[in-house]
């Protein structure tokens, strides 16, 4: 059975709003065991998945007294913006709130390539999409 892969970004929300800038106030972290994944602790993560694996995106404030959510993701190939979501790499995305926090979660298809991807961030009721593009290899070997 393929391990889910969670992508946790934390958010220093306070500097954030103070700059009106994502930069250098964005960091992400996965528990991906591809060989291929780089970029951890940076905004611009590139994680490795596979065909079927289960994908939960989490967003957690780096001050806690900062509500942070993450309600929508983008999808690109090749610098464009997917505009068809069954051209999208991953499917049945949906949003969840839960008492340890909302999340997005998505199940790979069966495709291959890479995908970037910009996540959009509610910070108390503002909500903006993040600068930065990270991205996805999605292979057909299991990793």
């Amino acid at each position: 059975m393929i391990p889910q892969l969670n992508i946790i970004s934390m958010v220093n929300a306070v500097a954030v709003m103070s700059d009106d800038s994502y930069e250098g106030n964005f960091h992400m972290v996965d528990n991906s065991r591809g060989k291929l994944t780089t970029g951890n602790g940076t905004d611009s993560l590139s994680t490795q998945t596979c065909y079927g694996q289960v994908f939960n995106w989490h967003v957690k404030p780096i001050n806690v007294q900062m509500d942070v959510v993450v309600c929508g993701i983008r999808w690109y190939r090749d610098g464009i913006l997917i505009t068809n979501p069954e051209d999208e790499p991953v499917a049945a995305s949906k949003f969840y709130g839960a008492p340890s926090g909302s999340y997005w979660a998505a199940i790979v298809k069966n495709v291959e390539g890479v995908y970037q991807y910009q996540l959009q961030i509610n910070i108390q009721g503002d909500k903006s999409w993040i600068t930065s593009f990270p991205q996805i290899l999605v292979t057909k070997v299991e990793i």
